[in-house]
């Protein structure tokens, strides 16, 4: 087996503070443990905001397939 599949940590792991879903991840993290403060629930709608770490979640999950190394070397040019 390639020695490159059998890893578990991908070989960037360095920038993970970079990626979406992380941010998103992390949120929902935040949120769970401290709380919404009542500033920011009170600027969402009545309706959404129950949901919102639930949004965070679908965020974080469609943002895990964005490819971010393209993005990163875009912008060095």
């Amino acid at each position: 087996m390639d020695e490159e599949k059998r890893k578990y940590v991908v070989s960037n792991w360095r920038k993970g503070w970079l990626w979406f879903s992380n941010w998103a991840f992390g949120l929902i993290c935040y949120i769970a443990t401290f709380g919404i403060p009542p500033e920011v629930l009170k600027l969402l709608p009545e309706a959404t905001q129950n949901h919102v770490i639930a949004v965070l979640a679908v965020l974080g999950a469609i943002t895990r397939f964005i490819n971010q190394t393209k993005l990163q070397d875009t912008k060095t040019e």
